[in-house]
């Protein structure tokens, strides 16, 4: 399995994630996991965008992610928690 992480102000573009691909979106993923909150913290939001996910791939979208324009094809899944945004 290949993971993509996009964090704090990260940016991906034109990316296509395929079969046992997985690509992380989080602004504050490592702060989250070991406190529980993003409150405090003043960084530009990681963003995917123009992401095509295909059967079997994983897109996951943490506190302040975004992901603009991104298509999820059949057996695709996005998942999102917290304040992730869509445009």
């Amino acid at each position: 399995m290949g993971i993509l992480e996009v964090d704090n102000a990260g940016y991906a573009n034109r990316s296509t994630i395929n079969v046992n691909g997985w690509m992380m979106v989080s602004m504050y993923q490592g702060w989250n996991q070991a406190t529980g909150s993003s409150a405090g913290l003043d960084f530009k939001a990681a963003q995917a965008d123009n992401t095509t996910v295909n059967g079997g791939g994983l897109l996951s979208v943490y506190a302040g992610g975004i992901v603009k324009d991104t298509r999820v094809n059949g057996g695709g899944v996005l998942l999102t928690f917290l304040t992730a945004l869509h445009r």
